[in-house]
């Protein structure tokens, strides 16, 4: 209750009391008086009340009815274009409202839920993708390479077994002739003094998609059944960027023209192996030790070619609270090609050869030009694929076989260089090849399963925006998968499998924006841009989008 209806209920009060208080002598009348003010007092307080409460429930019906007619002219505007798609004769309310270019709202959603009214649609959809950094499992902003290995901090060691065993004895090196014990000469090779080099990327990558994008009507426009055929453009690019430290690089040549610096007890001072010489650089040695691996490093790298095929099947529903409501299934096939697993990072065209299954729904509100909340929500399921990988592979010696001063090059990858087993000294079990992702030295077929991802965007639709025909759309994304998983058949005392799943699982945020313009009841375009703005284990992504959209 406001002051002023407050301070009239305080004057009516005081004067009732006035009228009244020459009568107040006795008892019983100044009882009869006292509830005949509180009677009156209430009266007045019920009325004003009422003022009130009809006033806002005055708004609140008109607000209503405001809904209401909006919604029954949208639905007379809807049917009346089906009468004419399907030739059907439903009675319609108002035919003056025909007359008219029906114009209706497509929210930011996928094309397999985007409304039309025409039998069939054709839309040509560019898409424009950029990516070159990522967030971390805190969330931290890092280069996109430390999602793609799936490790920061990448030391030479975690990629060459080999030089990790040399730093830590377990192997050697022999110069000929030798006069110290076969270990002592260790610290003269590249493979011990760099082992804990540390190997920093720089990865990027952009990528342009062109999507052809066809659905037909049935069931008078209630169901919609359609396919989406991506040709996709992509670039990777990967630069090593860390070099060798400038004591590392003294140390090298100390090892090769001063070595008995490094060793001072060898009487021969016997040289160590010219790492200059042979490389030149850290690059060419990374290079050297792919190669050995059949890897090759791709630093700038295309490909070109057909995407993932997607089909779908959606139905819309009527809600007398909406304006819009779709559900339906979409079913995405592996069709673009296999990866490239002799390339450290060979560009996907697809989603990594897995089959899908994606379950979704939106809902569209219509309050009034300025206030129209959608909704669009799904759930992904990954298929499980037998997919080519590079795992890696345990290695482990007996200090047996090969025997003590034996060369050990069959049982570890050593690019260019003879290295020896130490026999008892020397034994170690199930070291992996690589700690890293994509560095593995085999290739095995690995079954992986995706777990499911669901994906929650809402956003708000602006009418008549810039011009009569054109909407604009704002929305926020947020989606999440849990970590993949490994088949229990995979060997798992072999291989070490978990390199595949670690930082697989994520939480993405994004932002959009879209202007869509309909230029008649055929055509309509719609540009839109989304940006990653925060997540983990996730690309920091921008993509700009272009659609055309024909219906006939």
């Amino acid at each position: 209750m406001n002051l002023k209806n407050s301070l009239f209920i305080f004057v009516i009060l005081f004067f009732v009391n006035s009228c009244f208080s020459q009568k107040t002598q006795n008892v019983d009348d100044n009882d009869n008086y006292e509830d005949l003010q509180r009677k009156l007092a209430e009266i007045v307080s019920q009325e004003i009340y009422a003022k009130e409460y009809a006033k806002k429930y005055e708004k609140h019906i008109k607000d209503k009815a405001r809904r209401q007619v909006r919604r029954t002219v949208f639905n007379e505007s809807k049917d009346h274009v089906k009468n004419k798609v399907y030739n059907k004769n439903k009675p319609l309310i108002w035919d003056s409202l025909h007359n008219k270019v029906f114009i209706y709202k497509t929210p930011a959603w996928p094309f397999y839920t985007q409304p039309f009214m025409q039998r069939n649609i054709f839309q040509v959809n560019f898409d424009f993708d950029f990516a070159t950094q990522s967030f971390g499992s805190g969330g931290e902003k890092q280069d996109l390479s430390v999602l793609l290995f799936g490790k920061s901090d990448i030391k030479l060691s975690d990629i060459l077994l080999a030089a990790r065993l040399m730093k830590e004895d377990k192997i050697y090196w022999q110069p000929a002739p030798q006069a110290q014990p076969v270990a002592y000469y260790n610290p003269l090779h590249y493979y011990y003094i760099l082992a804990n080099q540390a190997l920093d990327f720089d990865a990027s990558y952009d990528k342009q998609s062109l999507n052809l994008n066809l659905a037909r009507h049935f069931h008078e426009g209630d169901c919609t059944l359609g396919l989406q055929l991506p040709f996709v453009r992509r670039h990777n690019s990967i630069k090593l960027t860390s070099d060798i430290s400038a004591a590392d690089q003294k140390t090298l040549q100390d090892a090769v023209y001063a070595p008995a610096q490094i060793c001072p007890a060898d009487p021969l001072a016997l040289p160590g192996p010219d790492f200059m010489e042979r490389y030149g650089s850290l690059e060419n040695f990374l290079i050297d030790i792919l190669d050995a691996k059949g890897i090759k490093l791709n630093s700038s790298d295309t490909e070109t070619g057909i995407g993932d095929l997607s089909l779908f099947l959606n139905a819309e529903f009527d809600w007398r609270e909406a304006e819009r409501v779709f559900a339906g299934v979409n079913f995405i096939m592996p069709t673009a090609k296999k990866i490239n697993t002799n390339k450290l990072w060979d560009p996907e065209l697809g989603h990594g050869g897995f089959y899908y299954l994606e379950f979704f729904g939106s809902v569209l509100f219509s309050e009034n030009r300025w206030f129209n909340p959608h909704l669009f929500v799904s759930a992904l399921f990954g298929l499980p694929a037998k997919v080519n990988r590079r795992v890696p592979e345990y290695i482990s010696y007996d200090g047996v076989t090969p025997a003590d001063g034996m060369p050990i090059n069959d049982l570890l990858l050593s690019p260019k260089q003879q290295i020896y087993a130490l026999g008892a000294n020397g034994v170690f079990t199930n070291e992996p090849d690589s700690t890293v992702r994509l560095f593995s030295d085999t290739v095995q077929k690995v079954k992986i399963t995706h777990r499911p991802e669901f994906l929650f965007r809402i956003g708000n639709m602006f009418e008549r925006f810039i011009s009569r025909n054109g909407f604009f759309d704002i929305y926020y994304d947020l989606s999440f998968r849990a970590k993949d998983y490994i088949s229990h058949d995979f060997d798992s005392t072999k291989y070490n499998a978990s390199v595949l799943t670690d930082s697989t699982w994520f939480i993405s945020n994004k932002i959009g924006v879209a202007y869509n313009y309909q230029v008649d009841d055929k055509f309509r375009f719609n540009l839109g841009f989304q940006y990653t703005f925060a997540g983990v284990n996730i690309e920091e992504l921008f993509k700009l989008n272009l659609n055309l959209s024909f219906e006939f």
